[in-house]
């Protein structure tokens, strides 16, 4: 009599929680994408876009300085950035932002940009 091979689920050697949720988030994305490629040849609407947010936010005391470099968690497309200075900034805040090796704003490699109460939104490509 054959014996049927034992079933396994595709993450079974994958250790630790993180591990399973990081291959599952990748399936799901992976079903996305595919799912929106197809709906866009068909001429159809894709899938709705999510936002999310990361706050960068830093409170500083008069006259002091940070860079911040914080990873975001979130992975995906970027497609708009908006970035607000409070009244009272006075240009002492200079803003770069990047995403992995990509510089994204300012345009220009290795500058910054320094404002007083504005809030200016970028659409990214």
């Amino acid at each position: 009599m054959a014996e049927y091979p034992k079933y396994k689920q595709p993450f079974e050697q994958l250790t630790t929680i993180d591990e399973r949720v990081d291959y599952i988030h990748n399936q799901v994305a992976a079903v996305q994408l595919a799912q929106n490629q197809l709906l866009e040849k068909e001429g159809l609407p894709t899938m709705a876009i999510i936002t999310r947010e990361v706050v960068l936010r830093e409170t500083l005391q008069p006259l002091a300085g940070i860079r911040s470099v914080k990873r975001s968690p979130l992975t995906g497309r970027i497609t708009q950035i908006v970035r607000h200075w409070p009244l009272g900034c006075r240009s002492h805040v200079d803003l770069a932002v990047g995403h992995g090796d990509t510089w994204l704003l300012p345009e220009q490699t290795d500058m910054y940009v320094a404002l007083d109460n504005a809030t200016p939104v970028v659409a990214v490509d």
